[in-house]
């Protein structure tokens, strides 16, 4: 049903967002300029005055600590058990 949808839609946008906030300030930052506002980490890296690997690993930790947050909402890819 579209509605269904729509409210999960909802529910997996505002864990996101939340999920987005709690990130530190510096890895929040990696996020907004790779992710968001689509910079190469060389533009990233140049914008905020750090190196290329310093980027990559916060944009890195950052992401795990998103992925993290949306399992623990139950808004994650779940493992298959055998």
């Amino acid at each position: 049903c579209i509605r269904d949808r729509l409210v999960v839609d909802q529910g997996f946008d505002a864990e996101v967002e939340a999920a987005f906030g709690d990130l530190p300030d510096k890895f929040r930052e990696v996020v907004q300029l790779v992710d968001i506002e689509g910079l190469s980490y060389q533009e990233a890296a140049d914008r905020i005055g750090v190196p290329v690997g310093t980027i990559m690993s916060r944009l890195h930790r950052a992401r795990k600590r998103i992925k993290k947050q949306l399992v623990a909402a139950g808004l994650g890819p779940r493992e298959i058990t055998q």
